[in-house]
């Protein structure tokens, strides 16, 4: 088993955004906070795995969210809040799925076995992913 931690607010994968071309044509591109949270996924991927895995994966994926301030308290324990509003969890593991494409696995159709969750952080926590990724028989 494979874990890695990203430290940072998790940042949900974005539409393509398109513009068209002098020759009429349309040109797609992922927005450029996209990018950045994909490279350091990679970035912090390529730390781990010498070389891409092969054959069906089990992914592990926990976002652990900013809390917001009406969730802050000072006088009792700040547990781990589930986190039921934007971004969705479809689009938070796309993100860390792009970004491991090629260096923690060839494509992210290995992955046979994905769970997701989402959770504001707790008071001794701070915004961070969690990736446990794991070779299935």
């Amino acid at each position: 088993m494979y874990c890695i931690e990203i430290s940072g607010s998790p940042v949900a994968k974005s539409r393509p955004r398109g513009y068209r071309t002098k020759q009429g044509g349309i040109r797609f591109y992922t927005p450029v906070k996209s990018q950045r949270f994909e490279n350091i996924v990679r970035e912090r991927a390529e730390k781990v795995f010498t070389k891409p895995l092969g054959g069906p994966l089990r992914m592990v994926l926990v976002f652990l969210l900013p809390r917001p301030k009406r969730l802050i308290w000072k006088k009792r324990p700040m547990m781990r809040v589930a986190c039921d509003k934007k971004p969705d969890v479809t689009n938070l593991a796309k993100s860390v799925e792009d970004g491991l494409n090629g260096v923690a696995y060839r494509d992210d159709a290995q992955i046979v076995d994905l769970h997701v969750s989402k959770f504001y952080h707790a008071g001794d926590e701070w915004p961070q992913v969690l990736i446990e990724l794991e070779e299935v028989e």
